[in-house]
């Protein structure tokens, strides 16, 4: 936020982030990685050599016995995707797909489930969480632009859920999509005078899916040209004790544990609700992205809230005549 400063009382700008620490031999391609960019940017005599790390730390080796029920299956991938993604399904005439590049295919994954479940008359659900605005000065050139390709994944998304209702022959509810504002003091009061300008948004900066409480991808964004890695994690089903239950032995994960300490206790705690597939969880009164989203999928303006609460940034951002779509996808 321009001007802004703890020596004047902030606000300080609330941090929504996701850590992991490996251990066993995916740790030594966390390494491996490391020495690579490493290597584009210095000299090889400034790293370890092998034979020094393998006296330092010992050679490669298992953290726990393969047949243990508390051994995870540990994979790492790298890649170049960021933001946004599946440009490729954007239904957009004023740019050219190969001018974009934004290829990755978690956003039409994503869409395309949600449409087979339909088809299926299946449960499902997916949650998205984003940052109100990615970081920086909201109505920035790079920020908007950004902005403007996002508006263009969700419309997509969307796009395909309506359509795939359109084929099981159902219609989007009225509540989806809703906005509700953020409730605020009532005006002129010493409440309302004390909250002036001591509000902002929560960054959300973690970069993490959980599948079916089975699989967990957390990934870390590197200074040098926006790389990722991403940690792929399964791990082995394991048994709650019938006891513990008062019922029939259930099986969960530790994944599932750890979705229910970030998810399902704050959810509980706050709105009595512990299922998040259910659609009362669904539509629990959090604060969605202001936007408007037609029966067709469409994504237009809230009427009312074309810009993000406290600035002059539009919602949907703008296209940039001027910065290369390289440097904001």
């Amino acid at each position: 936020m321009d001007g802004s400063s703890i020596e004047k009382g902030g606000p300080r700008e609330p941090w929504h982030d996701i850590h992991c620490q490996i251990e066993g031999p995916a740790a030594w391609d966390v390494l491996y990685n490391f020495e690579q960019r490493w290597l584009k940017q210095a000299r090889k005599r400034a790293l370890f050599t092998p034979d020094e790390i393998e006296n330092l730390f010992g050679f490669p080796s298992r953290v726990s016995d393969s047949q243990d029920s508390e051994t995870w299956n540990v994979q790492i991938f790298r890649s170049i995707d960021i933001l946004l993604g599946s440009s490729y399904g954007w239904e957009s005439k004023d740019i050219k797909d190969e001018d974009i590049g934004a290829l990755h295919i978690i956003p039409k994954e994503l869409s395309l489930k949600i449409a087979s479940k339909i088809k299926a008359g299946e449960r499902f659900a997916v949650y998205v969480v984003i940052p109100m605005w990615p970081e920086g000065i909201p109505e920035s050139g790079s920020v908007q632009a950004i902005l403007d390709w996002q508006k263009r994944t969700v419309e997509m998304m969307y796009k395909d859920i309506y359509h795939a209702l359109k084929r099981a022959e159902r219609e989007a509810e009225e509540l989806d999509g809703n906005y509700k504002p953020p409730k605020k003091p009532d005006p002129e009061t010493d409440y309302d005078r004390a909250q002036k300008a001591r509000r902002f948004m929560i960054y959300v900066h973690s970069k993490m899916m959980i599948v079916d409480d089975e699989y967990i991808i957390v990934a870390r964004l590197t200074s040098i040209k926006g790389q990722w890695m991403a940690r792929g994690i399964q791990r082995l089903r394991w048994e709650v004790p019938a006891e513990s239950l008062g019922s029939k032995p259930s099986s969960k994960s530790k994944i599932h544990d750890f979705e229910c300490t970030l998810v399902r206790a704050p959810w509980f705690l706050h709105y009595k609700f512990f299922h998040p597939e259910s659609l009362e969880c669904i539509r629990l009164p959090s604060t969605s992205l202001p936007i408007s989203i037609s029966d067709d999928g469409t994504v237009t303006a809230l009427p009312g809230f074309d810009h993000f609460p406290d600035t002059k940034a539009p919602v949907l951002g703008t296209k940039s005549e001027f910065i290369p779509a390289l440097l904001t996808t």
